[in-house]
């Protein structure tokens, strides 16, 4: 049993929109869990690989999701499948979200859009 705390894990760095903790990395490399504190907008972008699943936390956002868009706030789940660009947009401070993502977090199957939802 893998018991997780949070308060353990090391701040990966700052990104272009806040900073963010891996929690967990299952050995096989099936998923991890992330943490993420959003102060800015991310830059749209897509995963080639991952698809994540957010849990938001505390505070209140927008997400984009290729053609959709919606208010996000805590308690909220949402799932974004692999190819799918999409951004979110914290809204008054900072917006916590927990991020499961299947397979392992990386971060080079990031790839941005900057100009995508312009």
């Amino acid at each position: 049993m893998d018991l997780l705390n949070l308060n353990n894990a090391p701040w990966q760095g700052d990104t272009a929109c806040g900073r963010f903790k891996i929690v967990y990395d299952s050995p096989d490399g099936r998923c991890s869990l992330a943490y993420f504190e959003i102060s800015r907008p991310t830059i749209p972008h897509k995963h080639q690989k991952m698809t994540e699943m957010y849990f938001v936390k505390s505070g209140l956002g927008f997400i984009r999701i290729e053609d959709e868009a919606a208010f996000v706030k805590s308690g909220n789940r949402i799932i974004i499948p692999a190819g799918q660009v999409h951004q979110i947009k914290p809204i008054h401070g900072i917006l916590e979200i927990e991020v499961l993502t299947d397979p392992r977090f990386n971060i080079e199957d990031i790839i941005e859009f900057p100009e995508y939802f312009s």
